[in-house]
């Protein structure tokens, strides 16, 4: 059995440390992340393609891990800007950023009602936590943009009313 603690040792330290590099919304991506794999581990355990929701989550996967470092770069690069142009277009980005994260998310909040009952019962649990994952993603995306609606005078109002719209999916596994 391969061993992972040593990979994760330096996210896990940086963390805990005072920067804005990995933080919420490096989390956020890490988290619909797991979650995605525990869905396709699930799956694939279940012995079921589930009509293509395999190739679905792989492809949402995809791109939002790259969101795991871009997330903190971008809100570091923001917070040394001092360029009114350069930083509301970074603003820009990030909230571009966090509701690709959050549509992703969104998406396999849609998908999993079409996916569980092929889930084998002794793996349900794995399902359901990858589920909770996806959930825990889009809070903290909810989160990232209060934030950021406070912090940089933005109106995010629709966004967040979009992102918690796709929270309450999620609901229905408790």
């Amino acid at each position: 059995m391969r061993s992972y603690k040593n990979d994760l040792k330096k996210y896990i330290h940086d963390l805990s440390v005072s920067s804005a590099h990995p933080a919420g919304g490096s989390c956020a991506a890490l988290s619909g992340c797991l979650g995605i794999s525990l869905i396709q581990m699930a799956l694939r355990y279940s012995g079921a393609g589930g009509d293509g929701y395999l190739v679905r989550l792989e492809k949402i996967k995809k791109d939002i891990i790259g969101l795991i470092d871009r997330d903190g770069e971008l809100f570091e690069r923001l917070l040394r800007e001092t360029v009114a142009v350069k930083k509301k277009k970074l603003l820009h980005t990030i909230q571009e950023e966090i509701m690709r994260l959050a549509n992703g998310c969104g998406k396999v909040a849609g998908y999993a009602r079409a996916i569980e009952p092929s889930i084998k019962k002794t793996i349900i649990s794995d399902f359901y936590a990858g589920l909770k994952l996806c959930e825990v993603s889009l809070y903290i995306c909810v989160k990232n943009l209060q934030a950021n609606q406070r912090m940089f005078k933005i109106d995010n109002a629709r966004k967040i009313q979009r992102t918690k719209k796709s929270m309450e999916v999620f609901k229905r596994w408790g």
